[in-house]
């Protein structure tokens, strides 16, 4: 849905793919081929992915990364402007536009295999170049498809500008303390249950990681968090229609999160237990409904239908 001039603002700054979605019976196992039944190309990737899912609760979002010169850029570009999505700071790169292989299963379990590609190049100087976005915005969504460099950059222009960071860590960090270091500059966590076991490996406490709001996506089991000390959890909205695949979902709730989070801080509302229920009830919703079509940036509702999901 377009934007108005007192819409919320999102600055997203992270990964876009052209994503290869193939249909199979089951997900194949180490030596295993197993036939698969549809083949679709679209855009997508973990940055892109919750840009639009931002722009479809109604909130004003930057874009911020790198694809290829490419005809897999140009679909990417295209798609950011059919959605609302700004991408003027979407910068050109020589290496080829990022891509992915996602494998659905009839469940609706998947896994995914990504490419980098452009989005390895993009470094703590394209992320400069956006540090006007980033001072507008009221919230700046990061994930950990591109580098740790350029994740860093944002953190440090974003605390510069006083504009607080939503880290979305997934995939699981390889280099855990580096993670570690790069997640005290924020003001809220996102993990599923894998990126959070990663996390704690080492000893790693919620206390002393430095946001202030951990969250725990739990996917059929609803979510869980840590808030200054305090615990809280609720259990998953039932979309009321069957679960067709689970691409997308996290995305879906990091967006819808990240915008309703951004309307609060625009009322100024601070972020007690009222809040941050309604904050998780937004992003469980939106995840739902993700969970009910097929694709990741296909799937993602609208505003409207998150709010008459809540109703229900």
């Amino acid at each position: 849905m377009p934007a108005t001039e007192s819409a919320p603002r999102v600055c997203i700054v992270g990964s876009v793919n052209v994503d290869t979605f193939v249909s199979t019976p089951t997900l194949p196992k180490p030596g295993e081929t197993v036939l698969g039944s549809a083949q679709v190309h679209t855009p997508g990737g973990k940055g892109a992915n919750q840009a639009v899912a931002a722009a479809m609760m109604g909130a004003k979002t930057w874009f911020v990364g790198a694809v290829g010169n490419d005809d897999s850029g140009r679909v990417v570009e295209s798609m950011f402007q059919s959605h609302g999505v700004d991408a003027h700071r979407v910068a050109r790169l020589l290496a080829p536009t990022g891509a992915a292989i996602v494998c659905v299963a009839a469940t609706g379990e998947n896994s995914i295999i990504v490419i980098p590609g452009a989005n390895m190049d993009f470094g703590a100087e394209h992320v400069r170049s956006a540090s006007a976005e980033i001072r507008s915005a009221d919230v700046v969504v990061l994930q950990a498809e591109i580098s740790l460099e350029a994740n860093r950059a944002a953190v440090d222009v974003a605390a510069a500008c006083g504009t607080p960071v939503m880290m979305n860590l997934a995939p699981s960090p390889a280099d855990v303390e580096a993670v570690i270091s790069l997640v005290s500059g924020c003001e809220v966590l996102i993990v599923n249950e894998v990126e959070e076991a990663a996390l704690f490996a080492k000893g790693a406490r919620p206390h002393a990681l430095g946001p202030e709001l951990i969250v725990t996506t739990l996917g059929a089991q609803g979510v869980r968090w840590w808030h200054k000390g305090s615990e809280g959890a609720l259990p998953a909205i039932d979309p009321g229609v069957p679960i067709i695949d689970t691409v997308g979902a996290g995305d879906a709730f990091v967006g819808a999160f990240a915008a309703r989070w951004a309307a609060a801080r625009v009322s100024g509302t601070p972020l007690d237990e009222t809040v941050l229920r309604d904050l998780m009830r937004w992003g469980m919703a939106a995840g739902a409904l993700a969970c009910t079509k097929r694709g990741a940036i296909t799937s993602l509702p609208n505003r409207s239908e998150v709010v008459g999901l809540l109703k229900r």
